[in-house]
């Protein structure tokens, strides 16, 4: 994900900071298509531990249900769900 740094971080709520964190970097590198969203989800889940790979599922599959089945704008939409986290996880 070119000029990204992963972060190790103990978390109490593991999906809502890979939520948050693949929100943040969704707006950043405006990352909008599905070419880059599968991309995304490949590089949190070759960084994290098998331990998350669930959790990183769920946390890709609902920024998913956002970004192309709601009706809001993208970026509003992505602001949305990681208004709601606290902090990366290993971020890409």
């Amino acid at each position: 994900m070119g000029e990204s740094v992963a972060v190790v971080k103990r978390s109490e709520n593991p999906l809502e900071d890979f939520k948050w964190s693949m929100a943040e970097m969704i707006v950043e590198k405006q990352m909008f298509g599905a070419g880059d969203l599968e991309q995304l989800l490949q590089c949190f889940l070759s960084m994290n531990s098998r331990h998350y790979h669930g959790v990183i599922v769920e946390a890709f599959a609902e920024i998913w249900q956002v970004l192309f089945f709601d009706s809001r704008g993208d970026t509003e939409r992505l602001r949305a769900v990681s208004s709601s986290a606290s902090g990366a996880v290993e971020r890409c």
